[in-house]
């Protein structure tokens, strides 16, 4: 698990940037600099061991600590963290308070903020992201649960052929796609070709949506296209649908661009398979 996040470090999760700032965001040898993430904790016991699991699977990672909400504003503004993990409950000010900050502050870039929850059910979620957050982990926190969100977060915010360089299994997982199938070679092409058919459809059909605003449509449209993948094994593909499916009617700029990435990303599949 080490090695998949190793490779994955070196695109941050930012937009594209500018020669002048990838000169500055990369070092004499070319990598990028490690991924910081800002844990806005203040149990010590659960910031300790949050802090155990990214030291874990993220060797190289630069991690920033607050204890209250206000420290983790202030800690935002300050160190421009790539991933921030955001406690509900803290004091002087909670963790919806503090998200709601943190994105007034934001300019073209948007930090993935993910809640740390003692809530388990839907509203708890809805909370979350009405609150400004992008995902949430329930407590107590395990490692298979962080692993998960940021194989979804480093996967999302990552170009497709950076993606392709470090872990081909992400976008189209062959060797378990015939495990569950057992099926002969020309039965497992014709899924494939039924398949790609298919999302070349619902492709054509999201840019529809999006050019007459039927956002309702839109989503359902996404959430086609991602039980397809899913089938597939196009890894990536479904991750993106299920973005587009969940995101807000209002972020028009971050919709373009996600739908821009898929049609990266299809393309990049059918050279693949």
């Amino acid at each position: 698990m080490k090695g998949i996040f190793d490779r994955m470090l070196s695109a941050r999760v930012t937009e594209k940037p500018s020669k002048d700032e990838q000169q500055a965001e990369t070092g004499e040898h070319g990598l990028q600099k490690p991924i910081s993430i800002l844990i806005a904790e203040d149990n010590d016991i659960n910031m300790m061991l949050i802090k155990s699991i990214f030291e874990n699977i993220l060797p190289q990672v630069k991690l920033v600590e607050a204890k209250n909400g206000v420290q983790a504003v202030d800690q935002f503004k300050k160190e421009n963290p790539d991933f921030v993990f955001m406690d509900i409950r803290m004091p002087e000010k909670n963790g919806y308070e503090a998200t709601a900050e943190m994105r007034q502050l934001e300019d073209k870039r948007r930090v993935p903020i993910i809640g740390l929850t003692a809530g388990t059910g839907k509203g708890d979620r809805d909370r979350c992201l009405e609150a400004g957050m992008d995902d949430y982990v329930s407590k107590p926190v395990v490692q298979d649960a962080i692993v998960k969100i940021m194989q979804k977060w480093l996967s999302l915010n990552m170009t497709p052929q950076d993606l392709l360089a470090t872990n081909p299994k992400l976008h189209y997982d062959e060797q378990t796609l015939r495990a569950r199938l057992q099926i002969s070679e020309e039965v497992l092409q014709k899924i494939l070709n039924t398949s790609t058919e298919e999302i070349d459809r619902c492709l054509a059909e999201l840019r529809l949506h999006q050019a007459s605003h039927d956002y309702k449509a839109l989503r359902e449209t996404a959430h086609r296209l991602s039980g397809v993948a899913l089938n597939a094994c196009f890894n990536v593909l479904a991750d993106m649908a299920k973005k587009i499916e969940e995101l807000s009617i209002h972020d028009h700029i971050l919709l373009d661009n996600h739908i821009h990435d898929m049609a990266t990303e299809i393309a990049l599949l059918k050279r693949t398979i």
